[in-house]
């Protein structure tokens, strides 16, 4: 009987520990992961950034040429 409360015992230790260190290594693969994604794609984003604030500005210029030479 003792021995069938040991194994069990066992067990759920066994299963304590491997949720623990499950948890721990889902956390550490998340921050690698994001640390990937920000290595890979922040440049990508702040590139996509740019080109879209400098197409709007030469938007907004060209639409103050054209009503600046409608009036003229």
């Amino acid at each position: 009987m003792d021995r069938a409360i040991t194994l069990d015992e066992e067990r759920k230790r066994w299963f304590e520990e491997y949720k623990r260190t499950s948890l721990e290594m889902r956390k550490m693969y998340a921050e690698l992961d994001k640390l990937e994604y920000e290595k890979n794609w922040y440049p990508f984003w702040i590139g996509v950034g740019l080109v879209t604030s400098i197409l709007t500005s030469l938007a907004t210029f060209a639409t103050l040429l054209f009503t600046i030479a409608r009036k003229i």
